[in-house]
């Protein structure tokens, strides 16, 4: 085998701790507590613009406690949770 689960689940968290870190640095670069998912899949690295690939990394950083998430309508609104809450 060339590729383990193991291996995929590393892969996963991983870029999961990326999108994390993109989600932060975009809120602190323009000043807002919170972002849209569509945002994500507009402005985010080309990586994250598929969107069955940005669904399952936000659900493993929510399961994470590392993201809120909140629905309005149709609109999914993503916040990160600051690290230092939660120690």
């Amino acid at each position: 085998r060339l590729f383990s689960k193991q291996q995929e689940s590393t892969l996963v968290g991983s870029e999961a701790h990326d999108l994390y870190c993109w989600i932060k640095e975009y809120c602190v670069r323009n000043t807002i507590p919170y972002l849209r998912k569509n945002t994500i899949l507009q402005y985010g690295p080309n990586r994250f613009r598929n969107r069955a690939t940005v669904s399952e990394l936000l659900s493993t950083l929510y399961s994470q406690r590392k993201i809120m998430a909140a629905k309005r309508g149709k609109t999914i609104f993503i916040q990160p949770v600051e690290t230092t809450d939660l120690v």
